[in-house]
């Protein structure tokens, strides 16, 4: 009996314990800035609601500035050439989308290769927020901030398209514990 309970509370544990790692989201982003934008995906590490810098795991975004390109890589990519900096509570996620609110104080500065660099950047900015001087909206710059490309915006904007849950992986080995268990149970019967 005691071999049963405990067999059982370790079952408990890794279903736990996959459903924790399960959590990442990752964005697609497809934004016109005006004749540049930017392409590419944000993860997340699942977290709802207003994000900081630590909720954005990796990001890989073609910036398209009108006139050159450049392609900042992530914390979490091989060849991370880029910070990010968020500031405020603007930069929000839903379980399907990325939200801006550029009516609200505050900034998300994805740039290469480090924050305040004046080079290769895409700013999502509130008003009076500083971010790259561009002032209230959505900018992106490659080489020069005089070649960059700036929209105003004073309202929230979706920056993301569809939403892509990361824990394929994870959902596997859920349905893998639960046939090794039917199998398991079956095999005792008989």
């Amino acid at each position: 009996m005691t071999k049963a309970i405990v067999k059982i509370l370790m079952g408990v544990f890794a279903v736990f314990l996959m459903a924790e790692t399960a959590s990442a989201t990752i964005y697609s982003v497809n934004r016109t800035i005006g004749a540049g934008g930017v392409t590419g995906t944000i993860t997340t590490d699942g977290t709802l609601g207003a994000l900081s810098a630590g909720n954005v795991t990796d990001w890989n975004l073609l910036l398209d500035d009108g006139s050159t390109t450049f392609n900042l890589l992530g914390n979490g990519s091989v060849g991370d050439n880029s910070d990010l900096l968020i500031s405020g509570a603007a930069f929000i996620a839903t379980a399907t989308d990325l939200w801006f609110d550029f009516a609200a104080q505050g900034f998300a500065l994805f740039q290469n290769p480090t924050n305040g660099s004046g080079i290769n950047w895409w700013c999502l900015e509130g008003p009076s927020s500083g971010c790259t001087g561009f002032g209230q909206g959505e900018s992106v710059v490659t080489t020069s901030p005089a070649l960059g490309e700036h929209v105003l915006y004073t309202t929230r904007q979706i920056i993301s398209g569809e939403a892509v849950d990361a824990d394929e992986p994870a959902m596997l080995g859920l349905l893998a514990l639960g046939l090794g268990g039917l199998l398991l149970g079956r095999r005792r019967k008989a």
